[in-house]
């Protein structure tokens, strides 16, 4: 066996010390299937070892004794996911939500309440499929507290606070194309690009606790979305309390090849995500073991 470089594999220990990836915890419960038992299993395991009490929300947790049944013909058929991956292949992970674990199957957004205050945009760099970017369920910290006025779009807009930069811009994009060998093609598109030159801990002062940013989101923020009239509410919607006084809920994708340099850039995939039907927003949940 050749031994992997340093730092390549999820589960070398140099991991472990990095605050910008998520830690993976080992266990070992034979399983073919990760039902609620066999995650039980895990979870007694971590309690006995002392380590339940020390996991922080986001923390990964491999079964090494988990094997899956092999695919049937039907299941390699219908199993297959929009990037041609099938998806029953894809590596299975838990994740500690701050109450118990739950499934994570990369490339979806991890089942944590807030992602944004997890310590690093890439904190599943390490685990996500190849060239893939990572996607999160976000509440970003408004940056004006009043919420968006029932109705006219317009009122909106007059109120939009000064640290958000609007531009139209015609940049290039990505889009899943069956026709490519990459999967994707490049495409021109206008999209409205929101600039914030500055997002830190000054800037969260009067923000509640679960909304803070992690240290790794810190910096200069571009948010992308549709260039069309609608797209531009969204985005300044984005950074409003809702209508009910509470943060709104959004997919977010963070654009690796656009990042870096002290710069995240974010593209909104879906601006209304309904919290009732995130398995990991009930905060009653917890471990029948525990």
């Amino acid at each position: 066996m050749v031994a992997s470089p340093t730092g390549t594999s999820p589960h070398d220990l140099i991991r472990a010390t990095s605050r910008s990836r998520a830690p993976i915890l080992r266990v070992f419960v034979p399983c073919s299937q990760l039902d609620e038992f066999a995650v039980s299993a895990c979870e007694e395991q971590l309690v006995d070892a002392g380590l339940w009490e020390h996991l922080s929300a986001g923390d990964v947790v491999c079964n090494f004794g988990y094997v899956p049944p092999p695919d049937t013909e039907d299941d390699s058929q219908s199993n297959v996911g929009p990037d041609g991956e099938r998806t029953g292949h894809r590596k299975k992970w838990l994740i500690f939500n701050g109450y118990g674990l739950v499934h994570y199957i990369p490339p979806a957004p991890p089942p944590v309440s807030n992602s944004i205050t997890l310590p690093s945009p890439f904190y599943y760099s390490h685990i996500l499929p190849p060239l893939t970017n990572p996607i999160y369920i976000l509440s970003l910290p408004p940056i004006y507290q009043t919420p968006s006025p029932p109705g006219s779009a317009q009122g909106s807009e007059r109120r939009n606070p000064p640290r958000l930069q609007l531009s139209l811009v015609h940049v290039p994009t990505r889009v899943t194309s069956p026709q490519s060998a990459a999967g994707y093609a490049v495409v021109r598109k206008y999209m409205w690009l929101g600039r914030i030159p500055y997002h830190g801990p000054a800037q969260g002062a009067g923000i509640d606790a679960s909304m803070l940013p992690g240290e790794g989101w810190y910096g200069e923020w571009i948010l992308e979305t549709e260039g069309t009239r609608e797209g531009k509410q969204t985005l300044i919607d984005s950074l409003r309390l809702g209508a009910d006084g509470q943060a709104r809920r959004g997919m977010w994708q963070i654009i690796k090849e656009k990042s870096g340099k002290g710069k995240i850039w974010m593209r909104l995939l879906n601006p209304n995500v309904d919290p009732t039907g995130l398995d990991f927003d009930n905060e009653n949940k917890t471990s029948s073991s525990h």
